[in-house]
């Protein structure tokens, strides 16, 4: 079923990927969300499937995101109770900006961001309590916009499991006041873009809730490993292939008739799609 999985998403992942976030923001790479979701249920019917908890069983799904067209790059899936951090390097990828939450967030981690054959670039909340070695304040001509309060360079960490590098640390305030810690290998952008990637990652928050509310993904139709793991990677090929149709779709239409994926995915279900979208599902959807 993962081979199914890997040939849909091969094909999609051909289509043409819009730059516009990569070249608003003026980065060299384009943000890859990282995170997990987990799929709980009873311990006596995934009793192969413990979570970290201990109570319930569960399973989780290991993904990244480009964030700016919504498409999935790269799945793996493990049971609930292996830390997400343990299986990063499975979903990560050098070729983009890495954006990920404080699950991430492993010191040792971002030393081998840098020192691997082709660095890692990324941006990584930690914990707000992170020890900052020796810090020094980046130099500001203007004051600070929105809810930045700091920014500056240093290691991370006690002098007993001090990181090799130093990294750039930013800090900011969340919509509800709660403190936000990120750190970043990228010294170019300003605070302000640092901040703006990390928001970014809210698009993989929206994909699991989009494939959990649409495609019956918390109701396990089996108990075995096979059967389990085959109803998720179907889950995620219909995904891969409604994303293959609406970017190959939305480029093609007239401006006046392009859609929102959410939108898109809405009225196709309802089958009230604009008559441009009708067109062209009939005559011009080029198929893999």
């Amino acid at each position: 079923m993962r081979r199914s999985y890997e040939t849909s998403y091969n094909v999609s992942s051909h289509s043409s990927i819009p730059d516009s976030t990569r070249r608003r923001l003026r980065l060299p790479k384009e943000p890859l969300a990282v995170d997990s979701t987990t799929i709980s249920a009873g311990h006596n019917r995934l009793p192969w499937a413990p979570s970290a908890k201990g109570e319930k069983s569960g399973i989780k799904l290991h993904v990244s995101l480009l964030t700016e067209t919504g498409e999935l790059h790269r799945v793996t899936e493990s049971t609930g109770k292996q830390h997400d951090s343990t299986l990063c390097s499975r979903v990560t990828d050098p070729n983009f900006i890495l954006v990920a939450d404080r699950a991430y967030g492993k010191h040792k981690q971002f030393d081998t961001y840098m020192e691997q054959e082709q660095r890692q670039y990324f941006v990584i909340r930690v914990r707000y309590n992170t020890f900052l070695h020796e810090p020094v304040y980046r130099d500001r001509k203007r004051p600070y916009k929105h809810t930045i309060e700091q920014d500056l360079t240093c290691q991370l960490g006690t002098k007993a499991r001090l990181t090799r590098h130093r990294f750039r640390v930013v800090k900011l305030k969340d919509p509800q006041g709660n403190s936000v810690v990120l750190v970043t290998n990228l010294h170019r952008p300003s605070a302000e873009k640092i901040a703006e990637i990390y928001r970014q990652r809210w698009q993989i928050e929206v994909f699991f809730r989009w494939i959990k509310q649409h495609l019956n993904v918390p109701k396990l139709f089996g108990r075995t490993p096979n059967a389990v793991y085959g109803q998720l990677y179907t889950a995620l090929i219909v995904y891969v292939l409604l994303q293959y149709v609406y970017v190959q779709g939305n480029s093609q239409v007239h401006p006046s008739a392009r859609l929102s994926f959410a939108a898109f995915d809405r009225l196709i279900s309802l089958a009230a799609l604009p008559p441009e979208w009708v067109v062209y599902l009939a005559h011009h959807l080029s198929l893999p």
